[in-house]
């Protein structure tokens, strides 16, 4: 069980006065205790309530008091269920100098929106589920972040389509992010694993949770996924080994 039991991060409060002391709380949106705040602290840990397979966005209202003054602000829970089928049709992209911190926040809202953009879909149905320095570059040079966005009908985007409309639009994603988008890299396909002519489709499969990341003002813990293959046989061919030919026109389409 990967449930984070333990303290996950606080809210970012400060009193330039050491001798006050604060307090929080969280007065609206909390009725269901999804969040426990620790009142004197400002640690925040998960309710075994969330210990589910149900998405969830719950708006919150926190304030943070010395006694004297106070300060609000919005705190946004929001859960996001990863399935095979999301892992399946997603794709890595690799930012260019980016960490994690600083593409959480500032950059996180300048990404979703430019993905939103140049794939034509809400900002709400583009989902990242990974963000993670690329272990295979120099420490802090490459940051891949992965994704999927939803289709109406409950379907999602192709791995190879999201690949093509983000290769064909990389100028302009890397204009509408404020962040280098480095070309794919398709390691996996490289070595040409696919026979009788299949075409090699890179995919991710879950691998692990990972623990929390945090910026000053989002908390995100991401999975960690593994890179696989899946192999595709060419338009108009099925079977175990392509060996099949489809009648393309059995259905008289052309009438």
């Amino acid at each position: 069980n990967s449930f984070p039991s333990g303290v996950i991060g606080r809210v970012p409060a400060h009193d330039p006065d050491v001798s006050d002391r604060l307090y929080y709380t969280i007065d609206r949106g909390n009725e269901l205790h999804l969040l426990l705040l620790n009142h004197t602290s400002g640690e925040i840990k998960l309710s075994r309530k969330l210990d589910n397979n149900r998405p969830l966005v719950a708006p919150m209202l926190i304030t943070v008091t010395d006694g004297v003054h106070s300060i609000s602000a919005q705190c946004v829970l929001r859960v996001l269920i990863i399935t095979e089928d999301m892992l399946g049709s997603s794709v890595t992209v690799r930012l260019q100098n980016v960490s994690q911190e600083h593409f959480l926040s500032p950059l996180l809202s300048n990404f979703l929106e430019g993905v939103s953009a140049v794939l034509s879909v809400p900002v709400e149905d583009v989902f990242i589920f990974n963000i993670q320095p690329d272990l295979d570059a120099v420490p802090g040079s490459i940051l891949n972040v992965s994704f999927s966005a939803a289709l109406p009908g409950g379907y999602f985007f192709p791995s190879e389509a999201l690949e093509e409309q983000l290769y064909l639009n990389r100028p302009r994603l890397t204009s509408l992010t404020q962040m280098e988008v480095l070309p794919f890299d398709d390691n996996v396909c490289l070595r040409e694993p696919c026979q009788n002519y299949m075409k090699c489709i890179s995919v991710l499969r879950f691998n692990s949770s990972a623990p929390f990341i945090s910026s000053p003002s989002i908390l995100f813990r991401p999975i960690h996924p593994i890179a696989g293959l899946r192999c595709r046989c060419p338009v108009g061919f099925t079977g175990d080994y392509c060996e099949t030919e489809i009648n393309l026109c059995y259905s008289n389409p052309c009438l």
